[in-house]
């Protein structure tokens, strides 16, 4: 066997382990940070959101999957899609939040408390990825719209700094949370790893 099918295999082994673990990891910090039944509907709907990417990615036959990264759970596409299915591609995760916490609220009556913890979360998590962060859906759906727009170099960059001022502010008041009612680590620690991305990706500018 050559050299370079060893690296290659070695490659693909090593990313493989680092996703495994970088999902072990969110795993772990939601039940570390919340009530065991919330962390279970938490990771539910974080599943739900997926299923509904790949739903997208199967029917374009197979065109890419789902990986683990330290930044969160991250597409990976097998092949070039055009704008408009890269658009659809995003808004299939929080629009399978939203239809499954719909399709929930027949049954609240049963359990207010587990039913509507369920709806909640489902709907927090589809509002919660459609901001305009960089690697949130609602980043890609913008991005896909404003790509095929007279002014995209603009709108880029328009994007890129509500992108950093929305997560510069959330874990400010994440901090304060914190510090006040002791909430709010879940929330400093997404966006704390997304600031320290974009400050990966601005030093990397001036080099």
């Amino acid at each position: 066997m050559h050299n370079n099918e060893y690296k290659g295999r070695f490659l693909t082994f090593s990313t493989r382990i680092l996703g495994f673990f970088s999902i072990l990891f969110w795993v772990l910090l939601i039940y570390g940070f919340e009530e065991p039944y919330v962390a279970g509907v938490t990771v539910i709907a974080a599943v739900i959101h997926e299923l509904g990417h790949i739903a997208v990615m199967r029917a374009r036959h197979g065109g890419g999957r789902v990986r683990g990264a330290l930044s969160g759970l991250r597409i990976r596409k097998k092949s070039f899609l055009s704008y408009k299915e890269d658009f659809r591609l995003a808004a299939a995760g929080p629009l399978a939040n939203m239809v499954s916490a719909a399709a929930a609220l027949p049954f609240l009556g049963l359990s207010e408390e587990y039913v509507g913890t369920f709806i909640s979360v489902s709907l927090a998590t589809a509002a919660a990825n459609l901001l305009p962060v960089r690697g949130n859906d609602g980043y890609n759906m913008i991005f896909a719209v404003l790509a095929e727009g007279e002014f995209a170099e603009r709108g880029f960059a328009v994007l890129n700094f509500v992108s950093r001022g929305i997560t510069l502010s959330l874990c400010v008041v994440a901090l304060y949370l914190m510090d006040r009612v002791g909430e709010g680590y879940w929330i400093f620690a997404v966006f704390y790893l997304s600031l320290l991305g974009e400050l990966g990706r601005g030093l990397q500018g001036l080099y």
